[in-house]
């Protein structure tokens, strides 16, 4: 577990000393934009989903299924009257 935590430190580390020389650099400023956009489009899609896409099919239930439930839910009003 151990050799774990050192290799994440050691790459979040490396990262954020990286960004922050990107960010530093005069010209540099705008080679961080286009990645920038594209997880924030990324992450409001996951947020908000378009509504085309979140429609779920409507699975009607059979007849076996029904009877099952309705057997089941009339059981248990009776044990729960008694």
């Amino acid at each position: 577990m151990r050799r774990h935590a050192i290799i994440f430190w050691t790459a979040s580390t490396l990262a954020a000393v990286g960004l922050l020389v990107l960010l530093l650099e005069p010209g540099s400023r705008m080679s961080i934009l286009i990645p920038l956009i594209i997880v924030g489009v990324v992450y409001l899609l996951y947020k908000f989903p378009p509504r085309r896409l979140s429609k779920r099919p409507k699975v009607k239930p059979s007849k076996r299924t029904v009877g099952k439930n309705g057997s089941q839910e009339c059981s248990g009003a009776k044990e729960q009257s008694s």
